[in-house]
């Protein structure tokens, strides 16, 4: 919360030291856009994130946040007809295997606990 209110705090000193009339003289669409990517880009992946901390934890949410990167690779390549490099590929790969890897830590450390429990 506090980034997020920070960075908008920052934003919003930008726009008024750099030309304060310029954000009352936009077009509606302009406006419109505005909300739609702050409601879209900014509030629903911040709130899906903190239910998924609420419901998984904050370790294995912290390790699907990971994943991000690799799908804006894959989005950009799908949609939009980037090329994947040699480079990103082998990201892709070392991003994806050490996810897979702490989930299977993570899954041991479960199955730890729950023979413990027993």
């Amino acid at each position: 919360a506090h980034a997020s209110t920070s960075a908008t705090v920052f934003c919003i000193a930008h726009a008024i030291v750099a030309d304060p009339t310029a954000m009352l003289t936009q077009s509606t669409s302009v406006y419109q856009l505005a909300i739609f990517n702050a409601a879209l880009c900014t509030f629903v992946p911040m709130l899906l994130t903190m239910v998924a901390v609420n419901r998984v934890g904050s370790s294995l949410t912290a390790q699907a946040g990971a994943v991000g990167p690799v799908a804006t690779v894959y989005l950009g390549w799908a949609f939009l007809g980037e090329p994947i490099t040699l480079t990103q590929l082998v990201g892709m790969t070392i991003v994806l295997a050490s996810v897979a890897l702490l989930l299977r830590v993570n899954n041991a450390d479960k199955a730890k606990s729950l023979a413990q429990d027993t």
